[in-house]
């Protein structure tokens, strides 16, 4: 009888320690994981660039849509595009449905384009032009006879500023600006450091005043 009692208590014995050793290798693997770390997703996005302005409110109206001005447009979401689509057409607006990530280099292309244009235009020009080309502020300001190389600099993407007579351009592209103009032998282009006349004349203004105050006073 004592035998029968130890074989039929065999099979459960063995099963308990099976259990035990599955328990123990799935704690070990649960052990070996590495913490969940925070989740993030990627989402497609639409970038709708161009001459937005004229159907910033239609794209307003869509909803949604975020003006981001490092891209130069509008952010959407991808749910959005038959939206979109529809408000361009209702505008009677034309546009090209880029491929996704064209954009940022198609506007670099563009720009480069344009910068070796102007230096081609520059240097068929034989402007002979006097410019000065100097900082302003974070700017760079060129002034003189700008009216002879209007078409270079506009080629250069750069700005006219009536207070200032000027031509304006980031600072970024100081040496773009003043390789293009001296691509034209007949041009004498000059570089200026920033203009303190302003501030020197107000203090020669109060000064004045100044002089003028001690004067009265004294008689």
């Amino acid at each position: 009888a004592g035998g029968t009692m130890d074989d039929s208590a065999a099979p459960a014995v063995e099963s308990q320690a099976a259990v035990k050793s599955e328990t123990a290798a799935t704690s070990e693997a649960g052990d070996s994981r590495a913490p969940a770390g925070p989740k993030v997703s990627l989402e497609p996005l639409l970038l709708v660039a161009g001459d937005t302005f004229k159907v910033r409110n239609e794209l307003k109206a869509i909803g949604g849509g975020v003006w981001c001005k490092p891209f130069d447009g509008w952010v959407f979401s991808a749910d959005k595009r038959d939206a979109i689509i529809a408000a361009l057409d209702k505008a009677g607006t034309s546009y090209s449905d880029s491929a996704p990530g064209t954009h940022a280099a198609s506007a670099q292309t563009s720009t480069a384009a344009a910068v070796e244009a102007a230096k081609d235009a520059s240097t068929m020009a034989s402007a002979g032009a006097s410019l000065t080309v100097a900082p302003h502020k974070k700017a760079v300001l060129v002034t003189g006879d700008t009216m002879k190389v209007k078409d270079v600099l506009k080629g250069l993407k750069g700005t006219w500023n009536k207070t200032l007579k000027g031509w304006v351009f980031p600072g970024s592209q100081r040496a773009i600006v003043l390789e293009t103009l001296r691509a034209d032998p007949t041009n004498i282009v000059c570089e200026a450091a920033a203009s303190t006349a302003g501030p020197a004349a107000k203090r020669q203004k109060k000064s004045a005043e100044d002089a003028f105050i001690d004067d009265d006073d004294s008689d």
